[in-house]
C-alpha cells in the first residue's frame, strides 16, 4: 500500500471511527477547525466530542489528493460526501488534513472542513 492509499485509509476512519480510533491515530498536539458551532477544536475537545460513536456511517472521498511536503509531513485534500442514518441530504465539504509520521506512525496534526452547499 502506497503513503496516498495508507493516508486515505486513516482519514476515512476519521468519518466512520470511535473514540479509540482517534486516541490511536491523532497525533499529540493535533487541532481541528470545523463549522460552527464546533469551531476550534484541541485533541481533548476532539476527543469528547466523539462519545463512543460513529458520527458517520458511510463516506465518499473524492478527488482525493496528497502531498508529501516534507519527510514525515504530508498534506491530503478532498471533497467528503458523508451520510448519517438519521441526516438527509448527505453532509458535504471540502476537506484538508495534514499528518506527522510520529512514533513510526502516521498521525492527523489538522483537519480543516469547509462545508459545501447541498445538491438540489
Amino acid at each position: 500500500m502506497n503513503l496516498a492509499e495508507q493516508l486515505e485509509n486513516l482519514e476515512s476512519g476519521f468519518w466512520t471511527g470511535t473514540r479509540q480510533y482517534y486516541e490511536e491515530h491523532l497525533a499529540t498536539e493535533s487541532i481541528a477547525a470545523y463549522p460552527e458551532p464546533a469551531g476550534v477544536m484541541s485533541r481533548a475537545r476532539i476527543l469528547q466530542s466523539i462519545q463512543g460513536n460513529a458520527r458517520w456511517t458511510h463516506v465518499d472521498l473524492e478527488d482525493f489528493a496528497m502531498r508529501e511536503l516534507a519527510p514525515g509531513v504530508a498534506l491530503v485534500t478532498y471533497r467528503a460526501v458523508a451520510v448519517r442514518n438519521d441526516r438527509e441530504p448527505p453532509y458535504r465539504a471540502l476537506v484538508g488534513s495534514l499528518y506527522l509520521r510520529q512514533d513510526s506512525a502516521w498521525k492527523l496534526a489538522f483537519n480543516q472542513q469547509t462545508p459545501l452547499p447541498d445538491e438540489k
